[in-house]
């Protein structure tokens, strides 16, 4: 007995040399604190709380006394003489964060800041040549109270009301996912997503969306928030545009390191979209600790947001938590009665947290990782189907009370009203589709409207998913009511090998495209908005009557580049004027109207920063990202035509945009192409006018300006063999002056065009067309966006000499919609 009592005496000796460990978690008025700071009193001990307001102290010696810090609430001292978990709310002694004080010399946190951007290439996770890790990612969407009354703790759990009790124990939204996210140098990202999970619906469609609305380092000077460019406060400008303070100190790792908490602010005289927080700096890594920001100023003021990151030192200090809060204030509830005898009341309004947490960190895999960012997200097969015991045991955090109560409830909602249903089909609307049990009907082809049919009404589809995975039916017919003509198409093409989308097809068309302005065969995802936005096409009158039969094969070598090769025969007839072509190589100088040549076509469209996101082998752009480069090379057949003559035609465009957080957004369009020979109308170029120059108007105005559009010049005024064309827009989005969220954005246009008339070979009449050869043209243009809603003002002017028409105009003034 004796000898126990001796072995039971040693063990406690040892485990008191041993240290225990102290968790606990802290609060200021009821609200969690992220990056408290914990340290053991009189000792170089310490650590901050994570993003959840959880801490721990391991090794350390009980009984002891620690102190719990944070900027804008009294500090508090604890004695802790157990190991039991320990709950610490601060009180509040500030409410908002005060002016940073600068003092006269050098600003010690100048040399922080410094210090971190000097030393990124060591502790930045984007300077590895490569790493993977696991994602749990939760999003959620519920009412929150806005300010609890003072009787509310009077009244007992049993007295809730019905509408209490709602809010108070479920949310209306609820999605997790659990991926592994792969990484290669430069920047090219890969998430397969393992596991998804969301309330209502069974599609795994939300797993993306908590990647989308923060960048994943605090590192880079532009840092992306909710769609909108920041400048961060770690940058090389330091003190032109922010102010800095130290505001706290903390010794960690046995007293080896020091964690520096810096406020910071932009300066107050500086227009720039910026952000006002708190970073956490470790020494003498000089790495990135923590960082807790917001906008200084949000568009919408019925809206805040906030992020919270926290780093850890793998190889490098690699991001662990990535927390998002965003509170709509504008989406407000009021009254909503506490108790049943409805004597005391709240208002609610629509909250929403994002919860990113990264495990299993590995940076030093020796194995190289392939196929990393062609596609970036990647749904497994069985990803929204996972067992519970997946889930268990892949969570960081375990699901609370209030979780597993949201998803039973909308759970049943969902299944009640089959929401499944309705998620797919918005998202088929958004691709230009309804979806039905097996036919897609497409909405491009309902209506259309333009100066030569006047209104279109047409029926248009596609067979999905349900109808086979591997084949593809499509069709549409419609009829024109002033050119009382019928046009209708159909095809089909089968896949052959999904990872390449190697496809075969074939398809018949009869209907109409703008004369001198052949469209793109190749179709983005998400085309209807796009198309909508083009407003011009409402006025165009010329246009070719085509009758087409074509066979194809389309293939992706790489996601980010689809190809379309083709064989076509087609005839191609002018309509909407009296027009007639005269050519001895085509025609024997006969003039006709109505053309039928047999071609090869290459078409390829190439986006190598676009983000796209793979489910069951069909691929859809989650986040569009500039270049985008779109070819095309065609030659006829000559055995295989009926009209004679030869000719090439290529066609180049590329469109590039991009933001600064000073200047604002940049977006470019330059396109080209030329043809050889002697060809009729439809195989030449025409500009891509927005004039109607045939209107003998007192003020010129074609009502709606288009983004990429030649405002002062006239349809089918000018024609051109070989042209190259630049257009570029600035929108200063305010950054040169910002006096309230819905004053309207300044933006400048540019266009600038160089081209050669047709070859002397043919002879075109019916159209008045010019043809200047080495003629340059030149546009410039003031825009105010956003007015009122969507719509604003454009005022545009033709540099130079008029071209000729009599009814061309120098300058012109439009509508707008969008930016």
């Amino acid at each position: 007995m004796r000898n126990y009592l001796t072995v039971i005496c040693l063990l406690s000796q040892i485990s008191i040399l041993m240290g225990q460990s102290i968790r606990g978690k802290i609060t200021g008025d009821g609200e969690v604190l992220s990056f408290a700071n914990v340290v053991v009193e009189g000792k170089p001990i310490g650590t901050i709380s994570d993003l959840e307001g959880w801490f721990e102290l391991k090794d350390v010696r009980l009984p002891l006394d620690i102190k719990v810090s944070y900027m804008g609430f009294y500090s508090k001292v604890i004695t802790v003489s157990s190991s039991d978990t320990i709950y610490i709310d601060l009180k509040k002694a500030v409410e908002e964060l005060q002016a940073i004080e600068v003092l006269p010399g050098e600003n010690p946190a100048l040399r922080l800041i410094k210090g971190v951007m000097d030393n990124r290439r060591r502790n930045d996770h984007e300077y590895l040549d490569q790493y993977q890790c696991k994602s749990y990612n939760k999003m959620r969407l519920g009412l929150k109270v806005k300010a609890y009354p003072d009787d509310f703790d009077s009244i007992p759990e049993s007295a809730y009301s019905k509408e209490f009790l709602l809010i108070d124990s479920r949310d209306f939204f609820l999605s997790e996912s659990i991926s592994n996210r792969r990484f290669r140098k430069p920047n090219r990202v890969t998430e397969d997503v393992l596991a998804s999970r969301t309330s209502g619906i069974k599609e795994p469609l939300f797993a993306v969306l908590s990647s989308q609305f923060q960048s994943f380092t605090f590192y880079n000077q532009e840092f992306l928030l909710l769609d909108l460019v920041y400048m961060s406060p770690v940058n090389r400008m330091l003190e032109r545009y922010y102010e800095y303070l130290i505001t706290d100190t903390m010794l960690v790792n046995e007293g080896r390191d020091t964690v520096y908490t810096i406020q910071f602010s932009p300066s107050g005289n500086r227009n720039i979209n910026a952000l006002v927080g708190q970073i956490q700096i470790q020494a003498p890594d000089m790495a990135i600790r923590s960082v807790n920001a917001k906008p200084a100023i949000m568009p919408d003021e019925g809206i805040s947001i906030s992020i919270k990151q926290i780093y850890e030192k793998e190889q490098v200090w690699f991001p662990s938590q990535l927390h998002v809060d965003i509170d709509f204030h504008n989406i407000e509830i009021p009254k909503i009665a506490v108790d049943t005898s409805r004597t005391v009341f709240v208002n609610t309004f629509l909250e929403g947290t994002i919860r990113t947490y990264l495990t299993d960190v590995d940076v030093q895999s020796e194995n190289k990782l392939k196929d990393v960012g062609k596609i970036a997200v990647r749904f497994d097969e069985n990803a929204g189907h996972q067992s519970d015991v997946f889930w268990k045991s892949n969570r960081v955090k375990a699901l609370t009370l209030r979780d597993e109560t949201t998803y039973e409830f909308v759970d049943s909602i969902g299944k009640e009203i089959n929401l499944d249903a309705l998620v797919r089909g918005m998202q088929a609307i958004s691709d230009g589709f309804i979806t039905f049990p097996y036919v897609d009907l497409d909405l491009k082809k309902l209506i259309r409207i333009n100066a030569y049919e006047s209104f279109y009404l047409g029926l248009g589809g596609r067979t999905n998913h349900r109808f086979s995975r591997f084949i593809e039916l499509y069709g549409h017919g419609g009829y024109g009511f002033r050119d009382r003509a019928w046009k209708y198409g159909y095809g089909g093409e089968v896949m052959l090998h999904r990872r390449s989308q190697l496809k075969l097809g074939g398809r018949y068309l009869f209907d109409l495209q703008e004369a001198g302005r052949q469209p793109f065969d190749i179709v983005s995802r998400g085309a209807l908005f796009a198309e909508l936005s083009q407003v011009r096409r409402f006025y165009v009158s010329v246009f070719d009557q085509v009758s087409s039969a074509q066979a194809y094969v389309m293939w992706q070598p790489s996601p980010k580049w689809e190809n379309r090769f083709s064989v076509h025969r087609e005839n191609r007839f002018v309509v909407g004027a009296d027009y007639w072509f005269n050519a001895e190589s085509i025609n024997d100088n006969r003039f006709e109207n109505g053309f039928t040549f047999t071609s090869v076509r290459w078409e390829g469209r190439y986006s190598p920063r676009e983000k796209i996101m793979e489910i069951r082998g069909r691929r859809t752009i989650i986040e569009p990202k500039y270049p985008v480069v779109r070819h095309r090379i065609e030659h006829t057949i000559d055995d295989w035509s009926v009209d004679e003559g030869s000719f090439l035609r290529a066609d180049l465009q590329v469109d590039h945009q991009h933001r600064s957080f000073l200047l604002g957004k940049f977006s470019h369009r330059i396109e080209g192409g030329l043809t050889n020979g002697a060809v009729p109308y439809s195989y030449l170029f025409s500009p891509a006018a927005n004039l109607n120059i045939y209107e003998d108007r007192w003020i010129p105005i074609s009502t709606f300006g288009d983004a990429f559009s030649w405002e002062t010049m006239g349809f089918n005024q000018l024609l051109f063999q070989r042209y190259v064309s630049i257009m570029s827009r600035w929108n200063t989005e305010q950054r040169l002056f910002r006096r309230n969220a819905v004053f309207p954005e300044l933006a400048f246009v540019g266009k600038m065009l160089l081209g050669d008339g047709v070859d002397e070979a043919g002879e075109h009449l019916g159209i008045p067309v010019q043809a200047p050869s080495g003629h340059m043209i030149f546009e410039s243009g003031v825009e105010l966006l956003n007015i009122y809603q969507q719509f604003g003002l454009g005022f545009y002017y033709r540099h130079g000499d008029n071209i000729g028409n009599p009814f061309d105009y120098k300058w012109v003034f439009k509508l707008r919609i969008g930016g």
